[in-house]
């Protein structure tokens, strides 16, 4: 395989796991047009928790978890399944 044919074999795998993405979250929410506000608010809570484990700051990680559990709220998920 040569680059291109490289490149563009990783541009369609990301392409695809990016709907698949989309679509595993659209099941997860009451109206699907708010897949975009929950993705965003997906990568942002990875990406605080990624930030706190790079730095080795499992203490914060721990302090994070309890101010989202003391608010009733999961880190991960900001809208809640429907029934």
């Amino acid at each position: 395989m040569d680059e291109t044919a490289v490149r563009m074999a990783v541009h369609r795998l990301r392409k695809r796991y990016r709907q698949l993405l989309r679509d595993e979250i659209a099941q997860t929410l009451a109206d699907a047009a708010d897949v975009d506000e929950e993705m965003r608010a997906q990568f942002g809570a990875f990406s605080e928790f990624q930030s706190l484990f790079m730095r080795g700051n499992i203490n914060g990680i721990f302090a994070r978890l309890r101010e989202f559990r003391a608010a009733g709220k999961t880190p991960f998920l900001s809208t809640a399944r429907p029934a």
